[in-house]
């Protein structure tokens, strides 16, 4: 599965995608009035940027620019028309080796805007 073929409100099983820029995590409330965190980081793949959402404590400390990472069991949301992506009750990233299929982050960046 690529960017492009993400539709909101559905699940995808895999996706290969490349961290473009992370931002610290901030504190928000939920609707249910629960403190949490999120980290919103842009991601994406020759096709596309998409908004990877980390919810709770585990917010991508582990995550840094430029890396490849596989992310499994996700969920597609959409906000005010941007596409955003998170992980699915069994979810879970995992670091990939970089093969070169993915565009480097500084030219995903150049493609995003």
């Amino acid at each position: 599965m690529k960017v492009n073929d993400l539709i909101p409100k559905s699940t995808f099983s895999e996706i290969y995608i490349r961290v473009i820029q992370k931002q610290a995590p901030r504190r928000v409330k939920t609707k249910r009035g629960r403190q949490t965190y999120v980290n919103e980081i842009l991601v994406g793949d020759e096709t596309g940027t998409v908004i990877f959402s980390l919810w709770g404590w585990k917010t991508g400390d582990e995550i840094h620019v430029n890396q490849c990472l596989k992310i499994n069991d996700g969920w597609v949301s959409e906000y005010l028309g941007t596409k955003s992506v998170t992980l699915g009750r069994e979810g879970y990233f995992t670091p990939v080796p970089d093969d070169g299929t993915i565009p480097t982050a500084s030219e995903l960046l150049k493609t995003s805007h």
